[in-house]
């Protein structure tokens, strides 16, 4: 039987209702690391142009806050759940929001694809798969 926790982890896709202006992608994630930190949450975002990736992990009374917040900012859309559940453990112990952005995935083509594969809607298996390959591709980047 399971332990219960009060770990939760929520990964979601969306995309920007209208293309962020200069400094504004900066703003947002500067009030997401400080947000973040003050509700004990962790996590990555990957931006890919107009597309987001991102997992949340923390309390789960945080995390479900912080996601309701992200449902309802009127600059997401398509917001797509990938991964609603509880958690053992922390993927990004350390992150209050990693950041990866479009130059940092050049780098990895292989990792490049799949991000753009689940990013794009193609990538239909396990969502247990989106967290390893999230394990594998941040260890490839410089924390």
């Amino acid at each position: 039987m399971r332990k219960s926790t009060n770990l939760h982890r929520v990964l979601y896709r969306s995309e920007q209702t209208q293309k962020f202006g200069e400094g504004e992608l900066e703003k947002i994630i500067n009030s997401a690391l400080k947000n973040n930190a003050k509700n004990e949450i962790t996590g990555i975002l990957i931006t890919r142009g107009v597309f987001f990736l991102q997992l949340l992990e923390g309390d789960i009374k945080n995390v479900v806050d912080m996601f309701s917040k992200i449902k309802r900012d009127p600059r997401h859309k398509n917001i797509e759940v990938l991964l609603n559940e509880e958690a053992d453990f922390r993927v990004f112990t350390k992150w209050t929001m990693g950041v990866i952005e479009d130059s940092s995935l050049t780098n990895l083509p292989e990792m490049l694809k799949t991000i753009d594969a689940i990013l794009k809607q193609k990538e239909k298996e396990s969502n247990v798969k989106v967290i390893e390959i999230l394990k594998i591709f941040t260890a490839n980047i410089k924390k």
